[in-house]
């Protein structure tokens, strides 16, 4: 099992967490869900504790256990004083690797889980979200939901659960990301009175994916909404590129914040929509970057000639000294601020250290942000913004909008 610690010394607090390469990605298509589902199932119980016992346990620490499920990996983690490091260490262990997964918690849970898809089904943001990674990158499992398919999770049984966590749940693939004031040392010492051997990161991870092909399809559902959610995306660096620098600047310029392009035009000057942000995904493979929002049906003719104007100019023209010094300065600042917490940096680490099994420091990145120069960023800017996108639109009216496949 590989080891990352972040020491965070003067801090009472220890963040702790597991991280499986376990998600959408490793699941066959008759299998789509199994990993969201058997994150739930975890907490339901073990050999040596019930989901109450778990839970008491934990209310005692006065600290919060919690977990979720992403399309590359599954993660479980606790954030309890330092005092309470190896009681939380013991809970995690034994919930993720001696789960009982009972069919009494298994047939409660399949109604929650099929509860959260409907209510999935019933947010048409998300719906134009996640159909705008299908847009880019078609049936490839990066694309997938990790909700997974209602089919699959009504009908699956305890057996093939069972299996697919004796698949999956492996200590040896295991990352364990620890922030707080900790050592790599103690912490193995600790790990030791587990039976887990630990080893540092070694930058060979052994997780594979093949980068699906980017095509700029144009998809739309109606939904009989008020308002038409968007999203519009190109292609992005994968989650190891130093790319993600210039990115996280690009990103920053054009929908990042409210002084950002584009939500000064179409909010500020326009009064078109509400709210208009960035969609950034790195995955081991590759990437997406986007934008997304939601408009009043009648206002969507206007917003898209807008928003499609701007991103040529946007491509074409770059930007000026001044917009580039603000964006490195917001991006130091937000990404600074956010490391305060152990919580955080253990989430980021976690998934760097599974992914690539290399951590790259917080501040290497900051400085590549800060060494950014106008000339390089735009001709950059040029060279990444397409002049055709991937395009999702969930709403009202919606049903034969030329050049878009539409259900």
């Amino acid at each position: 099992m590989k080891l990352h610690v972040d020491h965070m010394p003067g801090t009472g607090s220890v963040a702790c967490g597991l991280f499986l390469p376990v998600g959408a990605v490793t699941e066959h298509a008759d299998q789509q869900g199994l990993s969201h589902f058997l994150e739930h199932l975890i907490f339901k119980g073990s050999k040596k504790r019930s989901a109450k016992d778990i839970a008491i346990e934990i209310d005692g620490t006065g600290g919060d256990l919690n977990a979720y499920t992403s399309v590359e990996l599954t993660s479980f983690y606790g954030k309890v004083l330092h005092d309470d490091l190896e009681l939380v260490m013991d809970i995690l262990f034994d919930i993720a690797y001696n789960p009982i997964l009972e069919n009494d918690a298994i047939e409660l849970e399949r109604g929650v889980v099929l509860s959260e898809i409907a209510e999935f089904m019933d947010a048409p943001d998300e719906i134009a979200s996640v159909r705008a990674f299908q847009a880019a990158w078609g049936d490839d499992p990066l694309a997938r939901s990790v909700l997974g398919s209602v089919d699959v999770i009504k009908t699956v049984t305890s057996e093939k659960i069972k299996k697919y966590h004796k698949a999956h749940y492996v200590p040896e693939e295991t990352v364990i990301s620890v922030c707080g004031n900790t050592t790599f040392d103690e912490m193995a010492l600790k790990c030791q009175k587990f039976g887990i051997k630990v080893e540092p990161l070694d930058g060979t991870s052994k997780i594979v994916e093949i980068a699906p092909e980017f095509k700029p399809r144009k998809m739309a559902m109606e939904r009989d909404s008020e308002q038409v959610y968007f999203t519009y995306c190109w292609p992005g660096p994968k989650i190891s590129s130093q790319e993600i620098a210039e990115c996280l600047v690009l990103m920053t310029i054009l929908c990042g914040s409210i002084s950002s392009r584009l939500f000064q035009r179409l909010r500020e000057q326009e009064g078109l929509v509400y709210n208009i942000a960035t969609l950034s995904s790195f995955s081991k493979s590759t990437g997406l970057l986007g934008i997304y929002g939601a408009v009043p049906k009648e206002n969507f003719t206007k917003s898209r000639d807008i928003l499609l104007f701007e991103l040529d100019q946007f491509r074409k023209d770059g930007v000026s000294h001044d917009e580039l010094e603000r964006a490195k300065r917001m991006i130091k600042g937000s990404t600074k601020l956010s490391m305060e917490s152990n919580t955080a940096r253990m989430d980021r680490n976690g998934k760097l250290a599974l992914l690539l099994s290399e951590v790259p420091g917080i501040d290497q990145v900051i400085g590549r942000v800060m060494d950014l120069k106008l000339g390089y960023i735009n001709e950059y800017i040029n060279n990444t913004v397409p002049e055709d996108f991937a395009v999702s639109l969930v709403g009202k009216g919606m049903e034969g909008l030329e050049g878009f496949e539409c259900e």
